[in-house]
């Protein structure tokens, strides 16, 4: 009866670990890492990036561009890209049970410089609209940039708004 007993026992703690082994294998497939990589417009790698992820995680890009977190749990997340003289970029994005893919993601940042050049080569093709894109972009980049400033009043002049043209020229001298 002891041997049963004893037996019984061990089973039953051998039992227990077991579910336990599980139990943290499961937690930790409920985990994934999240890598990317963060390239200019010339699809150079930019280094010194900010990352974060839900406004509380932090990290950068090294020399190469790369970026990693470690154990990404299940939920919704906001990530935010930064670095100075390039556009901001944000994206929401969810990871549940259902991704099956790795957590990889590329990004390409535009830089003050080429976004200027996109906006003149745009203005010249009349494309005003996605003009407006480019200065909402520069704006947020460096308003007070000389280059910014200057692209702006030029764009205003065209768009016969001569007023706001003036005014940035104002501020320019």
């Amino acid at each position: 009866m002891k041997r049963m007993f004893f037996c019984v026992f061990i089973f039953l703690i051998m039992a227990s670990c077991a579910s336990k082994d599980n139990l943290i294998m499961q937690s930790e497939m409920d985990k994934a890492m999240f890598s990317g990589k963060v390239i200019t417009e010339e699809g150079l790698p930019l280094e010194g990036v900010k990352i974060k992820l839900n406004s509380s995680l932090e990290a950068r890009t090294d020399i190469n561009g790369n970026f990693f977190y470690s154990f990404l749990a299940y939920g919704k997340y906001k990530i935010s890209f930064e670095r100075a003289d390039y556009a901001k970029e944000e994206f929401e994005f969810e990871y549940n049970r259902k991704s099956k893919k790795p957590l990889v993601m590329k990004l390409k940042m535009f830089s003050l410089n080429f976004l200027i050049s996109e906006g003149k080569e745009l203005m010249e093709s009349k494309k005003y609209q996605d003009v407006e894109l480019i200065i909402k972009k520069i704006d947020s980049i460096n308003p007070d940039d000389e280059s910014v400033m200057n692209f702006k009043a030029v764009y205003y002049f065209v768009m016969s708004r001569y007023e706001e043209a003036r005014t940035i020229y104002e501020d320019l001298i």
